[in-house]
């Protein structure tokens, strides 16, 4: 007898194996595409954060720095004023001095109400303790101001609480070098900022020692090593600044540097580097022309600052730019990725649904039934092929009870 062949085989091929339903499968294959996108808006995102979380403490910094350079500026003024006051015995500089201290009190308000608004603690513990260092010194003034206009103190320590004084609101300042910046070219502004204001510093501290030194008409021990040194100390402090600063900020010092005043506060200069005393010029033309020095040299560290405001902010707005599209792109892929998604598996899966739902009505007997439709992909192709089948199906079903119809009429006969 023979064997009846085994279709086990053929049966279970079908059952091997992973199998996904249609709707996994697309979901798969638009995971994967998604997974992509996400992994790259997010790092976009992180990196736009990333900028911004540097620049926005940097850009309130920089507002500081501007408030107390300008407080500054006027401190240094006073300074020069003391130093001609004390260095006269009080003489003159009288009506200078009182009315220099109006106008540090005007930017004090200014820098007060600023601080009411700011919090140093944001920046750290090191910034902190710089910060509050400062503020230390900054409520000594009123009682060294009485100090000297009673002449009850030395005049190097009249003037020294002004350099120290001075040198502590500046490390304030010095801070935002210590931060970090996402761009080279604005690293390089505050880096000539920074150096332009400790040269202009200098400038102020040579105003009030000579402005004594004049007023007084010799040099004291030590004063003029001092003096020597504060106009080498200039020169190097502007040479780095010509290190960092651009060209345009170049171009505007160079322009400054040919007014009158910068050669005839080299002449008298000159004159102090010649002679020990007896020099012959009055302490407030010195301190005048110096002033009008420095006060052109304000005009350049603001110019710096505003470039450094400005360029900060321009980085920032662009990184805020970039931050949004790439959130709204991020948003705008998922959406448009997942609506197809859901339109086109929705839409296969009725298709399917309804071939599924002819294929059981044929199954159950009615070969007049069609499942076919006009579609010109796979599926409508599909459709018509097993309407193609089925009408075979329903022939050859027909032919085969013809037969069977001949074959019993011949029995029968």
């Amino acid at each position: 007898m023979p064997q009846k062949i085994s279709n086990k085989k053929s049966e279970s091929n079908s059952d091997d194996g992973f199998s996904l339903s249609f709707k996994q499968a697309m979901g798969l294959l638009v995971v994967v595409p998604v997974a992509i996108v996400l992994f790259f808006s997010i790092t976009t995102i992180n990196e736009e954060l990333q900028t911004l979380r540097e620049l926005r403490p940097l850009s309130n910094v920089t507002q500081l720095s501007s408030k107390v350079g300008a407080y500054v500026h006027e401190m240094q003024k006073e300074r020069g004023a003391t130093g001609g006051f004390m260095g006269s015995d009080g003489q003159d500089f009288k009506t200078v001095l009182r009315s220099q201290r109006r106008l540090t009190d005007n930017r004090r308000e200014d820098l007060d109400y600023f601080l009411s608004t700011f919090d140093s603690s944001e920046f750290g513990e090191d910034f902190v303790n710089i910060f509050d260092t400062a503020f230390v010194e900054y409520d000594k003034l009123n009682n060294i101001r009485k100090q000297v206009s009673a002449l009850s103190i030395p005049d190097t320590e009249g003037i020294g609480f002004y350099t120290q004084h001075n040198d502590k609101m500046l490390e304030v300042v010095r801070f935002i070098s210590a931060q970090t910046s996402p761009d080279v070219g604005l690293t390089e502004s505050i880096n000539a900022y920074i150096a332009f204001i400790e040269g202009k510093e200098k400038a102020g501290e040579e105003r009030a020692i000579m402005t004594n030194t004049f007023a007084a008409d010799k040099f004291d021990e030590g004063v003029f090593d001092r003096f020597l040194f504060l106009v080498h100390a200039q020169e190097i402090y502007f040479d780095a600044f010509s290190w960092y600063a651009n060209q345009e900020e170049m171009s505007f010092f160079n322009e400054k540097l040919t007014d009158p005043t910068v050669a005839e506060v080299e002449r008298m200069r000159d004159i102090a580097f010649s002679k020990d005393e007896d020099f012959s010029i009055n302490a407030l033309h010195w301190f005048l022309t110096m002033t009008s020095k420095i006060n052109l040299m304000q005009d350049t560290a603001d110019k710096i600052l505003d470039d450094v405001i400005s360029r900060s902010s321009d980085l920032e707005e662009k990184a805020s730019g970039k931050l949004n599209i790439a959130i709204f792109s991020t948003i705008a892929i998922l959406l448009v990725t997942i609506s197809l998604s859901i339109y086109l598996t929705g839409s296969v899966s009725r298709r399917l649904n309804r071939l599924k739902e002819g294929v059981d009505i044929i199954g159950k007997g009615d070969l007049d039934y069609k499942v076919g439709n006009k579609d010109k992909d796979e599926i409508g192709q599909l459709s018509r092929a097993f309407d193609k089948m089925t009408l075979a199906i329903k022939e050859s079903r027909s032919e085969v009870d013809k037969k069977v119809e001949e074959q019993t009429k011949e029995v029968i006969e």
